[in-house]
């Protein structure tokens, strides 16, 4: 996954200025009007007041299928599609021309598809490109080293906080250090949490799968189910520290700027400090101590 999103993030960059040399694009017409609703997709034979999802996107909810290979569909699915058809043909028309008449742009574009889909390559590395990583973990002794290896950006394991920068929920002329809840290798609590034979099915999956990754990454394949057992039970306690979809909806209840002393005063046993240095994140902002909106 990670390997995906970082091919993802430098194949839009250099796309974009690839694309750029093209000049911009025709103003298209507007396929729904200067409104820009699709007033086509609605069930006006409900009534808004009994269910207004399904007045809104009834008809289009009725003749819309998933396609197989995705988990979902809209219009940033769409979106998305579209983006990945583009850059497949941006792509494509790089890998027929001479490669000496390619900009540098254009070659490091080229250069790192061919990489990305060059399995054999990749299988010959085999963990040694992985094994800094690894040794740095295997070097986790104390909680301090936990919360530097948790948020680490060139290490890039998850955390049981997702830290990002954004424009703030209460002030838009302002942005915001915000810490998200994280650290679950499935979509969210219920995954973990319900009674559901769909789900359980799914947990089965997932823990094989945590087993079947840590033998690749080197344990003892005796001891991978053992240890997939404790990866997966620590994830539940964190699963049950969770807010529900419809707690991390509101906009009030997810609004809680804290400063870095009122972080360590909330849960003291954390070391916030090493955390937010290795994340790259000052203790002071302009405006003095940090403040940090947990959400």
């Amino acid at each position: 996954m990670r390997r995906s999103l970082l091919l993802l993030a430098g194949a839009l960059s250099l796309g974009c200025a690839y694309a750029a040399g093209y000049g911009e694009m025709p103003a298209a017409k507007p396929e729904l009007g200067a409104w820009g609703v699709d007033l086509s997709a609605m069930d006006t034979s409900v009534k808004p007041g009994d269910n207004f999802f399904r007045f809104v996107n009834g008809k289009w909810l009725d003749k819309t299928e998933i396609p197989p290979e995705r988990s979902s569909i809209g219009a940033f699915q769409l979106l998305r599609i579209l983006s990945e058809k583009r850059m497949k043909e941006l792509v494509a028309d790089l890998q027929v021309k001479p490669y000496a008449s390619l900009s540098p742009e254009e070659k490091k574009l080229r250069d790192l598809y061919e990489a990305f889909v060059d399995t054999k390559a990749i299988e010959a590395a085999g963990l040694t490109p992985a094994k800094p990583d690894l040794a740095r973990i295997a070097k986790v002794k104390t909680l301090d080293d936990v919360a530097r290896a948790m948020a680490s950006p060139k290490l890039g394991t998850q955390s049981i906080f997702n830290i990002y920068i954004g424009v703030d929920q209460k002030d838009p002329n302002a942005y915001s250090v915000v810490f998200t809840q994280g650290g679950l290798g499935m979509p969210d609590r219920d995954y973990y949490l319900r009674d559901d034979a769909a789900l359980q099915s799914a947990r089965d999956a997932y823990k094989k799968y945590l087993g079947d990754m840590l033998a690749l990454s080197g344990v003892n394949p005796a001891d991978a189910a053992k240890r997939a057992e404790a990866v997966y039970a620590v994830e539940v306690k964190i699963a049950q520290a969770h807010w529900s979809r419809a707690e991390n909806r509101d906009e009030d209840k997810t609004y809680n700027p804290m400063k870095v002393s009122d972080l360590v005063k909330f849960a003291p046993d954390f070391p916030w400090v090493a955390f937010l240095k290795e994340a790259g994140v000052p203790l002071k902002g302009p405006k003095g101590e940090r403040v940090i909106v947990v959400t």
